[in-house]
């Protein structure tokens, strides 16, 4: 009789015990290696909590210091969020720089970049006889500051309006002082008490009397 084989039998098969047998084998390797792994795990991380805690100590850091802080946030990220508030701070500031750049000035410390109204000291020195492309600020100024030149011109209007009241109370006392003219002297009279210079139209009782028959001779003063 032929012996069966022992699978025919029900019972299982040499091959699949040893396969089965590697399988547990490895299975319990695997188990032994996450203990070893896990003992492993703990005895470093506790070495380097224990390195951790001495540089706290030696240099004084605190859970700020370390991004623990409540509501911290990591290094890097702090960092650039610093960097672009700080640049978009910047922006503004570099624009507003270039839109009030003065196009004109006087010297005197007033400037105006060119667009809006002119301001008053601009209004003053186009008053004053001088252009816009006088006070350009890249243009050498032609005359002196307006400021300055206030007081200058208040000074010399004060002084020629004292000259002229000066003058003109020189005139009056000349002719308050200056005898006044002799009257014309009499020419030519008759025995009427009437008379003649001599100058203009003949008076009408001289011309009757040359009428009547006399000449000018007879009239004679």
């Amino acid at each position: 009789m032929i012996p069966a084989a022992p699978g025919m039998l029900g019972l299982p098969d040499f091959q699949d015990i040893s396969m089965a047998s590697t399988y547990q084998a490895l299975t319990r390797e695997i188990e032994a290696l996450k203990k070893k792994a896990e003992a492993a795990r703990k005895q470093e991380a506790a070495e380097l909590v224990a390195l951790i805690k001495s540089g706290i100590e030696l240099y004084g850091l605190t859970a700020e210091d370390l991004g623990l802080a409540a509501g911290a946030k990591p290094a890097k990220k702090a960092k650039a969020v610093k960097k672009a508030a700080v640049s978009a701070k910047a922006k503004p500031a570099a624009t507003a720089g270039a839109v009030t750049a003065a196009k004109y000035t006087d010297g005197a410390g007033h400037s105006w970049s060119g667009r809006g109204p002119r301001p008053g000291w601009v209004k003053a020195a186009i008053d004053a006889g001088q252009t816009l492309d006088d006070l350009l600020s890249n243009a050498a100024p032609k005359s002196a500051p307006i400021k300055a030149a206030k007081p200058a011109a208040k000074k010399a209007a004060k002084s020629a309006k004292k000259a002229s009241a000066q003058s003109s109370k020189a005139k009056a006392g000349e002719t308050a002082t200056q005898p006044s003219a002799p009257a014309s002297t009499a020419k030519y009279k008759d025995d009427a008490g009437n008379s003649w210079t001599g100058r203009g139209p003949k008076p009408g009782w001289l011309r009757t009397a040359i009428e009547a028959g006399k000449s000018l001779e007879d009239f004679l003063a």
